[in-house]
This record gives C-alpha cells, sequence and structure tokens, in this order.
C-alpha cells in the first residue's frame, strides 16, 4: 500500500489507542448485517422463483419487506450502510406504481408490463446480482488494480441486464453483503469525497475508491464501516454541518502536524490575562463541571447534557463545549494563542509549548468573584507592545475558538514572527549558524553547552553529530538503507541527523532545536553539506533565504513523517546549527571561502575561560604544580619554536573532568602523560624533542616510554629549564 494511506491508517491507530476503542467493532452493526444476509442473500435470492423473485426484491403495494425498500427507506440500514435516498423509483428499473401496474424504464422512456414480463426482467436482474455477488466472494482483492478489474468483470456479468452495477442500490446491496469489501459510499463523488476528506487522491473509477477505502480500513486494523465514523472522519476533516452532505472544502482539513490559530479572552474584557502570563497559562471557568478528564467517554455529549441542564438552555451549548474541548484536547503543541480583548483587539499572543497539558485546579486563581478552575499550562506568552485593532473583521464571541477568517490570518501571521525572534529570549548573541573555533582545551564545548542551556531544555530538541573523514551527504541528510524487519529486508529512507533535527523544528515551530556538529572540518564539509549548503543563507527572520528543491526521497520522507506536501525545504529560524572546530589535527580538511561566509565563528584565545582551572593544583616530588601555571610555561616554550598558537594547550585539554574538584596525584600523572605528553611528543614538539624534553636522560635519543617513566620520577624536570625553573623550590638540594 502506498504511503499515504500507511500514514492515514497510523494516525487512525493512534486515535483508537488512545481512547482505548480497541478495533471499534460494533456488536450492533455487526448483527444488523446478519439478519440482512440470513433476509436477502444471493443463495435465498438465488432460491426464488416466478413472482416470488420480481415481489421479494422490487417496491411494490406498499410492502415493506422487499430489498428496494430496505435498501432505501429502512432506518435499520441507513445512515451506517449509507444512504441512496433521492429520485424516484425509476432508479431501480421495475416497481409496481399507484395504479397497480408493473413500470420498468425510467422517468422519460417506460412502459406498463404484463405480469409475465415483469417476472422475466426481475429476474434477469436477480441473475446478474447474484452473479455478481459469486464473483466477488471469490475475488482475489488485494491492490486497487484488483478492484479495478472486478468492476470490469461486473460490467461484463451486468451487460444484458437492465442496471449497472454502478447504481447505487445495487451498490448498497454489495456493500452489506460484503461490508469488509466495499464501502458504505454509493456514489462516484461521494466515495472521492470521502477521501479528499482523508488526504488521498482519489481515483477516476468508480471502483478502484472502493479499493482505496477497503485497503485504508485493512490498514488501520478496523472495519470498513468504522471508516466513516465521525470521531474517525474528524481527526482529517472538520465540515460545518453534515459529514456527508457538505460540499467539500480543502480549507476545512485538518494536519495534524501543522499550526493552528486560536481566539481566546481570559475572562471579561480579558481581566484575567495577567494570571494567564504570570503564570504561562490558559484558564476559563464552568466550574460547576469539575475535572474534565473525567468526561473521556462521550466528552462532548456529556458536557452538553449538562450545561445545558445545569444552565436551562433550550439549544445546544455549542460555542462553551467548543471552548472546552479547545483547552481540554483540541489545542497541541505549536499552535499560536491569540488573546483578545472584546471583538476587535489583540493584547498578545502565545505558543503551545511540547508539555503542555490541561489541569485542574481550585487554588490557582484568587479572584474573589468567580474564580477559573479549568486551566491548560506550557504556553509562552508574549505582550504586544501596542495593542492591535482590526477594522472590519471582528471576533467571535466564543472564549475559545479556532480563527479560520483569511484577513485576521494575515495579521496573525505578522505577530507570529514576533514570537519567534521571542524564543531565543535575551540572548540575541546567540546566532543560527555558529562555530566554535580555537586550540585544543579551550573550551569551545564547555562554552557550546552552557550556550546550548539558554535556548533548548529538552533533551529530545537537541541532537549530535561528529564528523569525521569518511562522513558524507548520506550520513548527514539521508539515504535508502535495508532495513530488516518481520518481513524481511527491505530498503528505506533512513534520514540522517539534519533532516532528523529538520522534522523536529517543522513540528514544533514555537521551540528552539539544535544540531550540533563536533570537529566539523575533519570532514569535507562540502561533499559533506551538499545542496544543503545553500540553505544556511539565513534571512534576518533566521530562515533559510533562498530554499531548494526537495529532492523525491526528502520530500516522500517528508510527507509520511509530516502530512504535508514539501517540494521545497528550508531551515526554519528555530532550527541552529552550531559546530566545533580545532584547526590544530591533523589531516583536516580546508573550509572554502564561500562556505565560511555563511558562519558566524566565536574564537576561543588559548587563556580562554583559564579562572575555572587556577585551583588546579597536585604535589609532584615535593613541587607544588598548577596546571594552570604548567601549560602556560609549555606554551610560551612552544611559542619559542614558532608554534601556532592553535597548537598549543588550552585550559580544558586534559583535565576538564576535574574542574572545581581536587585530582588525586596518579590520576594526574595518569592523565598527563596519556594527553599531553603523548600530544607534545608525537604531534607539536615532534621536531623539538630534544629542545623541549631536555631534562631527560638520554643524549638526545628520546623515546616516549623513557620521557613516561622519568616524569613518574622526576616531575616537571624531564622539561627544559625554561619550564622546569618555574616550578622548582630554589631550596631543593
Amino acid at each position: 500500500m502506498d504511503n499515504q494511506y500507511t500514514n492515514v491508517a497510523k494516525r487512525i491507530k493512534r486515535y483508537l489507542e488512545e481512547n482505548n476503542l480497541g478495533d471499534f467493532t460494533k456488536e450492533e452493526y455487526e448483527e444488523k448485517f446478519e439478519r440482512f444476509y440470513n433476509t436477502f442473500s444471493p443463495e435465498i435470492l438465488s432460491g426464488l422463483d416466478g413472482g416470488d423473485v420480481r415481489d421479494t426484491i422490487f417496491l411494490h403495494d406498499g410492502d415493506k419487506n422487499n430489498l428496494c425498500y430496505t435498501l432505501e427507506f429502512s432506518k435499520e440500514y441507513g445512515e451506517f450502510c449509507g444512504g441512496i435516498g433521492g429520485g424516484t423509483s425509476y432508479k431501480y428499473h421495475l416497481f409496481k406504481n399507484k395504479s397497480g401496474q408493473w413500470v420498468a424504464g425510467g422517468p422519460n422512456n417506460n412502459r406498463v408490463l404484463d405480469d409475465s414480463e415483469s417476472v422475466g426482467i426481475a429476474i434477469s436482474i436477480r441473475d446478474a446480482i447474484v452473479d455478481g455477488a459469486k464473483y466477488i466472494s471469490n475475488a482475489r482483492l488485494d491492490s486497487v488494480d484488483d478492484y479495478v478489474d472486478l468492476g470490469k468483470a461486473l460490467k461484463d456479468i451486468f451487460h444484458d441486464c437492465h442496471v449497472s452495477p454502478t447504481n447505487s442500490w445495487i451498490h448498497k446491496y454489495y456493500s452489506i453483503i460484503f461490508p469488509d469489501i466495499l464501502s458504505s459510499c454509493h456514489q462516484k463523488k461521494m466515495k472521492e469525497d470521502i477521501l479528499r476528506k482523508f488526504h488521498l487522491n482519489p481515483s477516476n473509477n468508480f471502483w478502484a475508491n472502493d479499493g482505496h477505502l477497503s485497503l485504508l480500513s485493512r490498514e488501520a486494523g478496523i472495519k470498513l464501516y468504522c471508516l466513516f465514523d465521525e470521531g474517525i472522519v474528524g481527526l482529517f476533516y472538520r465540515w460545518d454541518k453534515n459529514m456527508w452532505t457538505d460540499k467539500f472544502n480543502k480549507y476545512n482539513l485538518v494536519d495534524t502536524d501543522s499550526v493552528r490559530y486560536w481566539a481566546f479572552t481570559p475572562g471579561v474584557m480579558a481581566d484575567r490575562f495577567d494570571l494567564c502570563y504570570d503564570n504561562s497559562v490558559m484558564c476559563m471557568g464552568w466550574n460547576y463541571l469539575g475535572d474534565l478528564s473525567e468526561y473521556d467517554d462521550d466528552f462532548e455529549e456529556s458536557l452538553n447534557e449538562l450545561i445545558k441542564r445545569t444552565e436551562n438552555l433550550k439549544v445546544k451549548p455549542t460555542s462553551a463545549v467548543r471552548s472546552l474541548s479547545a483547552i481540554y484536547k483540541n489545542i497541541k503543541a505549536g499552535d499560536v494563542i491569540c488573546v483578545r480583548r472584546g471583538l476587535s483587539t489583540i493584547l498578545a499572543i502565545g505558543r503551545v509549548l511540547p508539555d503542555s497539558k490541561y489541569f485542574y485546579d481550585e487554588s490557582m486563581d484568587e479572584s474573589v468573584n468567580d474564580p477559573y478552575y479549568h486551566f491548560r499550562d506550557g504556553i509562552r506568552w508574549l505582550k504586544l507592545e501596542k495593542e492591535y485593532e482590526f477594522g472590519s473583521s471582528k471576533f467571535l464571541r466564543d472564549t475559545l475558538y479556532e480563527i479560520t477568517d483569511e484577513s485576521m490570518l494575515d495579521v496573525i501571521h505578522q505577530l507570529e514572527g514576533k514570537l519567534t525572534e521571542n524564543v531565543v529570549n535575551a540572548n540575541s548573541s546567540l546566532g543560527r549558524n555558529v562555530i566554535y573555533f580555537g586550540a585544543p582545551g579551550t573550551g569551545k564545548s564547555y562554552t557550546l553547552n552552557a550556550d546550548m542551556s539558554l535556548i533548548v531544555s529538552d533533551e529530545d530538541c537537541y541532537e549530535r553529530v561528529t564528523f569525521h573523514p569518511d562522513y558524507s551527504y548520506a550520513n548527514f541528510v539521508g539515504t535508502y538503507k535495508p532495513v530488516s524487519s518481520s518481513d524481511g529486508i527491505s530498503y528505506d529512507y533512513v534520514p540522517g541527523p539534519f533532516i532528523r533535527m529538520l522534522v523536529k523544528a517543522y513540528r514544533n515551530p514555537g521551540v528552539n532545536h539544535l544540531l550540533v556538529i563536533e570537529e566539523i572540518n575533519r570532514a569535507n564539509v562540502s561533499a559533506v553539506f551538499g545542496d544543503i549548503f545553500q540553505l544556511l543563507d539565513r534571512d534576518n527572520s533566521g530562515r533559510s533565504r533562498y530554499p531548494i528543491d526537495a529532492s523525491e526521497d526528502i520530500r516522500k520522507y517528508l510527507e509520511e513523517e509530516l502530512n504535508t506536501s514539501h517540494t521545497k525545504i528550508g531551515i526554519p529560524s528555530n532550527l541552529f546549527i552550531w559546530a566545533t572546530m580545532n584547526s590544530a589535527d591533523q589531516g583536516v580538511f580546508p573550509m572554502d571561502t564561500a562556505f565560511k561566509r555563511r558562519w558566524d565563528f566565536n574564537y576561543f584565545g588559548i587563556d580562554n575561560n583559564e579562572e575555572l582551572i587556577t585551583d588546579m593544583v597536585v604535589d609532584l616530588n615535593g613541587n607544588k604544580i598548577s596546571w594552570n601555571e604548567l601549560r602556560k610555561a609549555i606554551n610560551e616554550e612552544l611559542l619559542s619554536y614558532k608554534i601556532n598558537e592553535d597548537k598549543l594547550l588550552g585550559p580544558f585539554f586534559a583535565f576538564d573532568d576535574y574542574i572545581g574538584r581536587n585530582i588525586p596525584v596518579e590520576e594526574f600523572k595518569k592523565i598527563f602523560k596519556n594527553k599531553v605528553l603523548m600530544y607534545l611528543f608525537e604531534d607539536v614538539a615532534r621536531s623539538k624533542r630534544n629542545s623541549l624534553f631536555s631534562g631527560v636522560r638520554g643524549n638526545g635519543n628520546y623515546v616516549y616510554s623513557r620521557i613516561c617513566d622519568e616524569f613518574d620520577e622526576k616531575g616537571v624536570e624531564i622539561f627544559c629549564n625554561n619550564i622546569s625553573d618555574q616550578f622548582i623550590d630554589e631550596d631543593e638540594g
């Protein structure tokens, strides 16, 4: 099955699980199907003779027990089996009129039949119905193409008949006999509309669309008739009056991963907004309902009944129930809340955070008169510097409702940008694309982590990756890979860290996300970033200035994850990309100027953050050795050898795990030998070993093991006098 159907099925399954609905099978429907089968099954129809065939199937003499009457007028097989009402009895081709005559044909081309003629036509239609049922029961219907072939076969079977298998009453009969194969949509346009309501693309073939619906129900693990439950259809589409008869409107499609915009009035003339702002919450009344979580079963209906009875209303309290449903369950992460006062003024806007949830509290609102008990937390509010006044557009009077007015949304979209700008809070100096670079151990990663805590608080909002010489575009962005499952090996698109974080940022536009790249220059960045490189050029809002066309692989993956089409992609303003770079490493790849121009470089000097290690002192052979002073002495010596600054020793080169606490002498020796001496010996002072380690015995024939052994014995005296003299007690010896 195509991925688009799988995604719809996943959402249905999630809905069933969250509401403990199981497979959603309804016993009353199953019993009705069984009763219908026991009355009008193909086997029963085929066993009829003569006038019994006609009288059992077609309308006559006010009889309410025949097949056609049951299909059109019986309430028992009405809504859940799909309606076929409307028009005249001519749609059945054969019926007895009010004058007691059997008539065949259409409204403009019909004739009166004698008894034998009417029986003959009835038998020919019956035979086609029975033969069609036999074909359906034996057909293999595992794909849309199979359903297309079914339609062709039924057309042949009904070729010499007076009715078509696409007639609504024939289709309804088959849908009740085969409820898991054919849908309760009996008209071509109705099938197309319901598929569009599920965000699916209908086919131009009557039977193919039955296939789409049947395959979808199988994927979702539910009966086909369950697809048309209002709760399930409502996951994907918001109708105005009637789920079936409303004209399809693409603007009523519900996308669970897109941002929705809500108008909210916190109290009379927004008198509770300070309460909301100070506590990052929303609030509303109807306190007599108690905790809304107690109404999970038949939520809307229960509230409707209780509010109507309590407030002595003559009509359903639609506005109240809509507001309560929104604060309790319909608002989701990423949505924007527009705080209104009166019918035309916006005071503030807010973003719903990922951990937002409903709660009931009788103590938070300390108002003397009519305190509010219903709350939703996790709202990041932003007060407008200047209240916005609409001209002709007016808000509804509902406490909380979804905004669909296009002119209002245009204004709110502009205000929304202020929310995004505010996400970084006061830390405007933290750029979107930043490279932390400097010598080894200067605290690049330490500072990056500290900065990260200022913009992200949830570990799910960041990802860390380390580049290396073999790292590629496929690793970073994504590619197809073999994936093992219970069904065997399949090739699926596996996203890299960039696409994973992009999806998270798209899903939660009001929440900062961060991708950290360690050692960015240890890979060929031009090859790793590929066309993504262009997205690094951002405008003042932080969005990519020049979006790029999404590849077919990425487009399909984003559509599957986000349930929206993305022909182009760009980096949103809430996705930060930070990297560390140590140009002292050997074998690093150079960065071209165009790539560098798209980054802010945060340089770390060789003594950056040294105040954090000033108290790190150990006793080596009776000498008090400060790690900070020792590394600075070594650096001075290296500079005299004309060694570049980016190869010197930073404060956190070796002992970052012991910041703020004592380090045992043996641990100091071990780390110093394995990190500092190895680095000096093998890398930075490779050509100056004789000078740097002149305190080691051996007449210049230095090997690493001897240097380590003598360090255990002599401590800093292994170094040249320029270094060792700074730490050896003058009174010694």
